[in-house]
């Protein structure tokens, strides 16, 4: 039965065993994507502002346990459709000829609009800004600088003048 199943495609388990099982994938891949996203906002908040971020982090296992519900939750909305799909037309799901498989046209529209492009955008707008703010730090950090000798920092620190080169 197995290998029958899988090298012709059928979905045995019904429609209801197919709605959850695409559910459950939509859900659990959206939520992939969706703590991705979040790891990369906390740590571009770690590089704008180390010092808070960590105390914000350090602070409150509330705020830990609300951006992990936050990530399901919207998996679970992003995904509820697909069981609006399954009850309008199980046909959407389960094809004729036994396949399990997500057909809706508008549903595959809106699933890649929603987490896949938020996640494209998170991936390419997070490291620029992340890197245009190391740029900024560095070059405040240069025009700082008394002098441009690379020994002359030592000297500085310990509260003399650098006349001396080496």
């Amino acid at each position: 039965m197995r290998r029958l199943c899988v090298s012709s495609g059928y979905w045995p388990f019904g429609l209801a065993m197919c709605d959850v099982w695409q559910l459950s994938d939509v859900v659990m891949c959206t939520s992939s994507i969706m703590h991705m996203c979040t790891i990369s906002l906390d740590r571009y908040a770690a590089i704008r502002d180390p010092l808070g971020s960590r105390a914000a982090r350090g602070r409150s296992p509330l705020a830990f346990w609300l951006k992990i519900g936050a990530v399901w939750l919207t998996s679970v909305l992003i995904g509820s459709p697909l069981i609006v799909v399954g009850v309008l037309n199980p046909r959407d799901l389960l094809s004729e000829d036994g396949q399990c498989a997500i057909v809706n046209a508008y549903y595959l529209v809106y699933g890649s609009l929603v987490a896949l492009v938020m996640h494209l955008l998170n991936v390419l707008v997070i490291p620029v800004l992340s890197c245009w703010m190391a740029f900024e730090q560095d070059s405040e950090l240069l025009t700082q600088r008394p002098s441009q000798h690379p020994t002359d920092f030592l000297l500085y620190s310990i509260g003399q003048t650098s006349d001396v080169s080496i």
